[in-house]
């Protein structure tokens, strides 16, 4: 999986954070807190995720992508 953009709030106001991805998989989705789209192309993040959750997906983004993540959810506010 790769790491594309951020795509910031889903929505004002929301716990959700939208990520453009790549080669994303529809079974790498983790109950409410990380889901992924049908094509792979984008995932959203639950703001107030467990650190376990989030250190678990950044694991499966290749090379760079997943310091990218990390950096995105961190300028969102989110740190794990």
């Amino acid at each position: 999986m790769e790491f594309v953009k951020l795509n910031g709030w889903i929505e004002k106001n929301s716990d959700f954070i939208s990520i453009e991805i790549k080669n994303g998989d529809r079974k790498n989705c983790i109950g409410d807190q990380i889901w992924i789209s049908e094509d792979g192309t984008e995932m959203e993040v639950y703001a107030h995720s467990d650190s376990d959750v989030l250190e678990e997906i950044s694991k499966l983004f290749k090379g760079n992508s997943s310091r990218a993540f990390r950096g995105a959810l961190l300028r969102m506010g989110v740190s794990f």
